[in-house]
């Protein structure tokens, strides 16, 4: 009688245990990256995005949303501020090429470069992305910069860690160098298992559950959308 297969499924159980009590590793090779650069790249962005880039201090940095002309959301990105007038955005892969030839376009006249940066992100999840990297940059959206495996890499706290920004082509080398350092390997489930909605109280005073985290962010595209059709309009 021949043996069942075994289940390639991932253990989410485990996973989940490992990100809550040490340190997850999340290899996000699918995000886009873009840096833009030049004595006017501040200056630039702020009038292209919808949170305050222009005052950012280095090694720090925050969220923010492109809007069209309509105030429609073209895609939301975190953008952080490296040295001097360096910019560097993360953003969904599907979004990047339409942020890439927004932020090309509009740039004609300004001393400023975009381009498509060749990084990748490594996501250190749990209380144990500190004692892995040996690094504690701050609260979330400030970075730092740092040697791993002989990259040079920039290190970003989260909401549920830590960000690690390699090369490309050293990526491989920095997530061997943090598992050696017992980052263990999770699935995109695991970290989005670690994300549950926010909860609130109900009328008899129990905690109740919210809408799952989609329906907040959908609420919070929302309202970056009024709040553009608001700066339109006093812009008019």
């Amino acid at each position: 009688m021949s043996e069942a297969p075994q289940s390639t499924a991932p253990d989410l159980d485990a996973e989940y245990r490992q990100i809550r009590e040490e340190c997850g590793l999340l290899d996000r090779a699918g995000r886009f990256s873009i840096t833009v650069g030049g004595s006017e790249a501040g200056e630039y962005l702020q009038g292209q995005v919808t949170n305050d880039v222009e005052n950012l201090e280095p090694g720090s940095g925050c969220y923010a949303a492109l809007l069209d002309r309509k105030g429609h959301l073209q895609a939301d990105m975190r953008i952080l501020r490296l040295e001097g007038d360096q910019f560097w955005i993360d953003t969904e892969e599907a979004a990047g090429p339409r942020v890439l030839k927004h932020l090309s376009m509009y740039k004609i006249g300004r001393d400023a470069t975009v381009e498509a940066a060749d990084r990748r992100i490594i996501s250190l999840i749990g209380p144990g992305s500190i004692e892995v990297t040996g690094l504690a940059p701050g609260d979330e959206y400030a970075s730092t910069t740092a040697t791993i495996a002989g990259n040079e890499c920039v290190v970003v706290a989260t909401d549920l860690g830590l960000d690690v920004i390699a090369p490309a082509d050293g990526a491989e080398s920095v997530i061997a160098e943090l598992e050696s350092k017992k980052a263990v390997a999770v699935s995109e489930a695991a970290r989005a298992r670690s994300k549950p909605a926010p909860q609130s109280t109900s009328a008899t005073g129990s905690s109740v559950r919210s809408a799952p985290l989609c329906f907040h962010r959908r609420t919070v595209r929302s309202a970056w959308r009024s709040c553009a059709r608001k700066l339109n309009r006093e812009r008019s």
